[in-house]
């Protein structure tokens, strides 16, 4: 067994899956620190993967609208206004004009900062 490594992906006795690493026959040439090493990695991702599912609070008390969640989630999808507006029936130049007042509420230059700005916040999962 000297040519398969498993590394167990855990945190707090709760195992969520492992690594694999198989040389197909041919042995491993890993020192102790390396086989430490990995194991340290599966414990951050087993930490990473406990916090997958706590939520993000929203630390800001900006609000949007309904529209604005929307063409947000849109957006974040890569849709440009035209695409948008004809999904949400509205014309391009609303959906410009929405984009415009997101970019104001999240102090954006452009529409890549909007959607950025809205994973840091919570606004989008």
């Amino acid at each position: 067994m000297s040519s398969i490594i498993f590394i167990p992906i855990i945190h707090d006795d709760q195992l969520f899956g492992w690594l694999t690493f198989d040389q197909l026959g041919e042995e491993f040439d890993c020192t102790k620190d390396q086989l430490q090493l990995l194991e340290q990695v599966g414990k951050r991702l087993g930490l990473f993967l406990s916090r997958k599912g706590e939520k993000v609070e929203n630390s800001s008390e900006l609000h949007l609208t309904e529209r604005e969640a929307m063409i947000l989630s849109l957006l974040a999808e890569g849709y440009d206004n035209k695409k948008i507006g004809s999904l949400l029936f509205l014309s391009e130049h609303t959906v410009r004009d929405y984009v415009s007042s997101l970019m104001t509420k999240l102090k954006a230059k452009n529409r890549t900062q909007v959607v950025a700005s809205a994973f840091r916040l919570g606004l989008l999962k």
